[in-house]
């Protein structure tokens, strides 16, 4: 069905209302319109404004911005890709076509809410980094690679990074050559299909030979996880990755694109599963963020991006317990809902 929308501005309202189709729906469930960059700015939107979008009877309000961390995990927001110069809609870390229903050639209306009514928020948000490795103190910081620590969790069998393979950051060589000098021998590549994965080896330029060589060996499983980390689908690939991992020697690394939103959530799993505190677990994910933008401790910036790890562990345990106790007990119980076996 097609999806429109009366949807009128508040009083203060100086842009105009704009409709747009949808041309497509990408893996992670984000849409993409046919709306220009142009079109949008010249209708009076500028980004940190606050867009009404009306769903049969359900009034979404989302911001307009330019990157999924500029909101809080589950989050809406109406995105700018810059990048690619388009636009489109997402939740932050979910999967706004099936939550909503919208399919190819659905048609979205939306309308100003509330001028600059983000813009607070966002400037508190913003993350920004470079591609240039001298503006990083280490190899290891640029490619965010480190290992995962904590209580329970043994030195030198688990490490995180970046992608070691798609080098679209500019870091992929270097997470490569760590890999090896770790002597990472099974990997569990949570961003790409197995045909992505050989894709990016065939790319000119590629540089990441060890990498290579543990997919030669079948020591990678490709995951294609999406970032909605409360669905079925996600659920189910944490079990497969697991479950991969036990059958397979160490040491071990885990990476999605950035190594810091999916992978971020399986370290904070296994932290919780191995017995680590909520303290440790928030420094680790953090450090992703120190490492990739330069987010200083104790910022209010800090701050609320910490409010998305707590908010992983409370979905971990259940409630808003997150003592060690608590994390451990909610990371078995997913497993077994997810049909791990007491053995396993």
């Amino acid at each position: 069905p097609t999806l429109l929308a009366t949807v009128s501005g508040t009083a203060e309202s100086t842009a105009e209302t704009l409709s747009a189709k949808v041309t497509e729906v990408e893996k992670f469930g984000n849409v993409v319109l046919d709306l220009s960059e142009e079109r949008l700015y010249q209708a009076g939107y500028q980004v940190g404004d606050l867009l009404s979008l009306k769903l049969k009877d359900e009034e979404l309000i989302l911001p307009l911005c330019t990157s999924y961390s500029d909101v809080d995990t589950g989050k809406l927001l109406f995105r700018d890709d810059t990048g690619k110069k388009r636009l489109l809609v997402a939740i932050n870390m979910g999967n706004f076509a099936k939550n909503y229903n919208v399919s190819v050639g659905d048609e979205l209306r939306f309308s100003l809410k509330e001028k600059g009514g983000y813009q607070d928020e966002l400037m508190i948000r913003k993350l920004t980094r470079t591609n240039n490795r001298a503006d990083y103190s280490s190899d290891s910081v640029f490619a965010n690679f480190r290992a995962v620590v904590g209580k329970g969790m043994p030195l030198g069998i688990l490490y995180r990074s970046s992608n070691p393979i798609d080098n679209q950051f500019g870091r992929a060589a270097y997470a490569d050559k760590l890999c090896e000098a770790f002597g990472i021998q099974t990997v569990l590549n949570l961003a790409d299909s197995e045909e992505e994965a050989k894709a990016l080896t065939k790319k000119d330029g590629f540089a990441s030979p060890y990498y290579k060589s543990l997919m030669d060996k079948g020591n990678v499983i490709y995951l294609n996880m999406g970032v909605d980390l409360d669905s079925e689908d996600f659920g189910n690939k944490l079990v497969e990755g697991l479950r991969f991992l036990s059958q397979h020697e160490g040491p071990y690394l885990i990476h999605c694109t950035e190594g810091k939103d999916r992978t971020g959530f399986m370290a904070v799993f296994l932290e919780s599963l191995a017995g680590a505190d909520a303290k440790e677990i928030k420094a680790d994910y953090m450090e992703s963020y120190t490492n990739f933008f330069h987010v200083k401790k104790g910022t209010k910036q800090y701050k609320l991006i910490e409010e998305d790890v707590i908010g992983m562990m409370e979905s971990i345990s259940g409630s808003k317990d997150v003592s060690k106790k608590a994390l451990q007990e909610g990371a078995m119980n997913m497993l077994r809902d997810y049909g791990f076996t007491e053995y396993e």
